[in-house]
C-alpha cells in the first residue's frame, strides 16, 4: 500500500511537471530567475552557477532541467537521461548514465553517496517558504547556502498533503536500489538513503572542489580523531582481536531531534554517544545493532548546532570516534 501510494504522489508531481513547465521551467529560459542565495559568491562552469559551501565538492545552485533555484526540474530513474510520462518497474531501462554529465558536460557530475552523506551532516538545514512553494536551505560550514526546492506529492484521495524532495546519488546500492537524499516538509527530516532505482527523482550536479583538504571529521572517512583509538591496555591482543574502529556517520534531523548512527568494523559490546551545544558532555543511550551504534536524542531545539561523539568498547579495548557537527531543522 505505501509502494501505490508513493507511486501515486510521485505520479502526479511528474505529470504536473510535464504539463505545467513548458518555457518556464526550460534551462533555457532566463524569465523569473531568482536568486535566493542573497551575497554568496557564484561561480560558472559550463554555463551553469555553482557555489561554494566548504564542502568536498561544489553544488549546483539549480537542479537539472530547472531555470532557477525556485524551479523543481526534470525528474529521471537512476542511471537513465531521459524523462518519462511515468515511473514503474516495467519501463524502468536502467544504465550507469550520469545524468548531470550527459545533460551539462563538462566536469559536472552526479553527487556520491559519501558526498550526500557530507552535506546532511555538515550542513544546517531550514525549511522556507517562497511564493507558496517550500524550499529546504541548506548552510554549509563556511556560512553559504543553496537552495532545494521540493515537489508537491498526493494522497489515494487525490489532495496534496505535503511536499518531498528526493535527489539521485552516483553510488549504487543493490542490483534494484541507489543512494538518494530525502527531505519532506511534512515531518520536517533530512537523510541520506536508499529506493528504487525506478523511480523518477530529482538530480542536482557537483564539481570536485580542488582546494578542499579533507579532515578527520569528514563523514565516511572512518579515522580517529586526535585523542581516539584504542585506550591503554586495548588494541590487538595476543588472540588477534581489536578493537571497534568508526567506518562511517550519518544523521537524520527533525525541528527537535536528531538520530545519529555510527558504524564500525567489528561489533561493538557496549558504547556511548556524547552530546552538546559547544561540546559533546551529555550523555545518551545507544543502540547496537551488529556493527551499528545509533541513538535518538530528543528535546532539542530548533535550528540549533550540535556536536556528537561516540566511544565504542570491546573485550580488545576502546575506541572515540572523531567529533560531528549536526543540526535540527528550523
Amino acid at each position: 500500500m505505501k509502494q501505490l501510494k508513493f507511486f501515486a504522489w510521485l505520479l502526479a508531481a511528474s505529470l504536473c511537471l510535464s504539463a505545467c513547465g513548458g518555457d518556464d521551467d526550460s534551462e533555457d529560459s532566463e524569465v523569473g530567475i531568482s536568486d535566493s542565495e542573497v551575497g554568496i559568491s557564484k561561480l560558472k562552469t559550463n554555463g551553469y552557477e555553482y557555489v561554494d559551501l566548504g564542502l568536498s565538492v561544489y553544488w549546483a545552485t539549480r537542479n537539472v532541467g530547472a531555470y532557477s533555484s525556485m524551479s523543481s526540474g526534470d525528474l529521471f530513474a537512476f542511471g537513465e537521461t531521459t524523462v518519462k510520462d511515468d515511473y514503474t518497474s516495467y519501463n524502468y531501462i536502467g544504465g550507469d548514465a550520469d545524468v548531470v554529465k550527459v545533460k551539462w558536460g563538462g566536469d559536472w557530475r552526479l553527487p556520491t553517496r559519501d558526498e550526500l552523506e557530507e552535506l546532511v551532516a555538515k550542513c544546517s538545514w531550514s525549511i522556507r517558504e517562497v511564493d507558496r512553494k517550500d524550499f529546504l536551505t541548506a548552510e554549509g560550514p563556511n556560512g553559504n547556502t543553496i537552495d532545494f526546492p521540493f515537489y508537491s506529492y498526493l494522497d489515494d484521495d487525490g489532495f496534496q498533503v505535503g511536499y518531498m524532495g528526493w535527489y539521485w546519488s552516483s553510488t549504487s546500492y543493490t542490483s534494484t536500489q541507489a543512494y538518494c537524499l530525502r527531505f519532506s516538509s511534512s515531518d520536517g527530516t533530512v537523510s541520506a538513503g536508499t529506493n528504487e532505482k525506478y523511480w523518477g527523482f530529482l538530480v542536482r550536479g557537483v564539481i570536485t572542489n580542488p582546494n578542499y583538504i579533507p579532515s578527520y571529521n569528514d563523514v565516511g572517512n572512518g579515522g580517529s580523531s586526535s585523542g581516539g583509538g584504542s585506550s591503554s591496555g586495548g588494541g590487538s591482543s595476543s588472540g588477534g582481536g581489536s578493537a571497534p574502529e568508526f567506518t562511517d556517520f550519518s544523521f537524520t534531523a527533525t525541528r527537535t531531534s536528531i538520530t545519529v548512527k555510527f558504524y564500525t568494523d567489528v561489533k561493538a559490546t557496549s558504547a556511548t554517544i556524547k552530546y552538546g551545544t559547544s561540546s559533546p558532555t551529555k550523555s545518551t543511550s545507544a543502540s547496537i545493532a551488529n556493527k551499528q551504534i545509533s541513538a535518538t536524542i530528543t528535546g532539542l531545539k530548533s535550528g540549533e548546532t550540535y556536536y556528537v561523539v561516540c566511544t565504542a568498547k570491546n573485550e580488545y579495548g576502546s575506541t572515540k570516534s572523531d567529533t560531528y557537527r549536526v543540526g535540527t531543522l528550523y
